[in-house]
């Protein structure tokens, strides 16, 4: 529980990470609670293009580190505040500019979904004050006309429910949503 400790064995993992996606990360601050909390801060996932492809200034989850006996990952909550993600593609049939991620974690086999598969749940996930950028760099941008291919959403601000995301049964719950694009198209409060 000393935070000096704890900070070494996250500087210890991140390097054994990054030979594997071949890419920049970093966590400013890591604060663990034995068995049910996590608290990072200042996270960054640099693309393989040298940009920016996730930034979170806090990333707060609480669990249920026993469900995992029963092979569940029951997530109580995961707060997300200040977050900063930029997707892209260099067309629109290119693969997106996180699919290193993917592949770099994927396994070499591919095996069937099977009832003995961990089931993973997140009771309550809060995003607020983040921003969210796509874009196909192929593609002419239309300043001050919503465009598809470039999107710039900021202010968003969003409280979730994923109780499964088997990938047979996943389930989502959007309980309020609000974000400003950048064209002007704006939501108020869902």
């Amino acid at each position: 529980s000393i935070p000096a400790v704890q900070q070494k064995l996250v500087d210890f993992a991140i390097e054994k990470i990054k030979p594997i996606v071949k890419t920049e990360i970093s966590v400013d601050k890591i604060q663990l609670s034995l068995f049910d909390h996590v608290n990072l801060q200042g996270v960054y996932v640099e693309s393989q293009e040298g940009d920016t492809l996730l930034y979170a200034k806090e990333l707060d989850a609480r669990f249920h580190i026993w469900s995992l006996l029963r092979n569940e990952l029951t997530i109580n909550s995961i707060e997300l505040n200040g977050a900063y993600v930029n997707v892209s593609q260099k067309t629109p049939d290119d693969p997106f500019n996180f699919q290193f991620l993917i592949d770099a974690f994927a396994s070499d086999t591919t095996e069937e979904t099977s009832s003995s598969s961990m089931k993973i749940a997140i009771n309550d996930i809060n995003i607020t004050d983040s921003r969210i950028h796509y874009n196909v760099l192929s593609e002419p941008e239309t300043p001050g006309l919503f465009n598809p291919y470039h999107i710039s959403v900021s202010n968003f601000t969003s409280h979730l429910k994923l109780p499964s995301l088997d990938v047979a049964d996943l389930q989502a719950e959007i309980l309020s949503l609000s974000l400003q694009e950048n064209s002007g198209l704006s939501v108020k409060n869902i």
